[in-house]
This record gives C-alpha cells, sequence and structure tokens, in this order.
C-alpha cells in the first residue's frame, strides 16, 4: 500500500511502521518513475527528452483507440493497426475530422485499402493524383518504374514513356517477344483466360 501523509509537529516521533512504509514509498517511486501501482494513468501530456523502452516482447505496445487502433511488433514485423484507415500528413495541426490535414498537406492514405497518392480520395487500388508532366528533359511524372539515371519508364495522367536516362527517350517495347497489343476496342480473348 502506498504511504499515505500525516502531519507531524516539530519534535513529534515517528513510528517505525510508517518510517518503512515511507522508505518503501520513495524506492518505489525511485524505480517505476511514471508507472504507480494505485494509479497507472498519466494525465496531460508527456515529453520524453530521449527514448522510451517497452523491452522485447512481442505485442502491441501503445493503445491509441482501445485495442483497436495500436503499434505493436510480430515477429520480424512491426504493425500499425487502425479501426478503418490510415493517413499520412506533412505539417498542420490537429483536426478530428476524417482525412483533414488540419492547414498541412495529406501526402497518403489508405482509404478501404485503396492507397492514395495526392488525394484524400481514393478510387483505385493505387490512385495518384496529377502533379507532373512526363517530359524528355528531365526525370518526371507521377509514377516511375526503374532508375532515374538509367533505364526507367515514366507515366503521367496521359502519357508513357520510356527513358535511357532522365533526359534521353528511349524505345518503349509491348510485347517484344511476341503477344497481342490491342489498343482501343474490346478484347474477347482476356475474358478466355488467354495470356
Amino acid at each position: 500500500m502506498a504511504y499515505r501523509k500525516t502531519e507531524k509537529k516539530p519534535g513529534d516521533l515517528m513510528e517505525s511502521k510508517d518510517w518503512n512504509a515511507l522508505s518503501a514509498e520513495v524506492e518505489r517511486l525511485g524505480k517505476a518513475k511514471l508507472d504507480s501501482s494505485d494509479a497507472g494513468t498519466l494525465s496531460g501530456s508527456l515529453s520524453v527528452g530521449e527514448s522510451i523502452d517497452f523491452g522485447k516482447l512481442n505485442r502491441q505496445m501503445l493503445n491509441l483507440w482501445g485495442s483497436e487502433a495500436g503499434i505493436g511488433v510480430q515477429e520480424n514485423t512491426q504493425y500499425f493497426r487502425t479501426h478503418k484507415d490510415f493517413a499520412w500528413y506533412q505539417k498542420g495541426k490537429h483536426n478530428n475530422a476524417q482525412f483533414n490535414a488540419g492547414g498541412g498537406k495529406a501526402l497518403m492514405v489508405i482509404k478501404d485499402t485503396n492507397v492514395g497518392i495526392g488525394t484524400t480520395d481514393p478510387k483505385a487500388r493505387l490512385h495518384i493524383t496529377n502533379r507532373s508532366d512526363v517530359t524528355g528533359k528531365t526525370a518526371s511524372g507521377d509514377l516511375m518504374i526503374g532508375d532515374p539515371k538509367g533505364l526507367h519508364l515514366s507515366l503521367d495522367c496521359n502519357e508513357i514513356m520510356a527513358k535511357s536516362k532522365a533526359d534521353v527517350i528511349g524505345t518503349l517495347h509491348l510485347n517484344a517477344e511476341g503477344g497481342k497489343v490491342l489498343i482501343g476496342g474490346l478484347c474477347k480473348d482476356r475474358f478466355r483466360g488467354e495470356r
């Protein structure tokens, strides 16, 4: 049981049981730091000067909204658990409305298993808003596959460009080793499972 403060006057004696309880409480506080066997709750903000160590147990370390939203560690995996969706913001302040960056910028969201980059309302498994036009002069585009200093493919909302360097347009090969390429129309073969 934690030590309970009692008022004493100068010259009053202290019973050994009170001294022992006081000594035990001082020792407990020195070891427990923030932890308290009586409370276990910290009110207000917490500032940590260096680091927090959760030990080496595999478990959900932080519960952010009950156990339905939190951060934890499984075998060789760090996970983030959410009740519904995820969002990553740049700058701004807290706003409780969903996908509101609070004056900042929404970098990426995951909404109903759709990933949005530059949009908070993705309409496909990967939805990237048009931000950069593909050009032959620099490494550019909304999506790049490959090395921007070497061979790569750049895409924007209406262009696909093969490049051999950032400023050198290359050759775009479609089914270079054979097979059909359909441009426009409906390919009936795709519904029969032809590859």
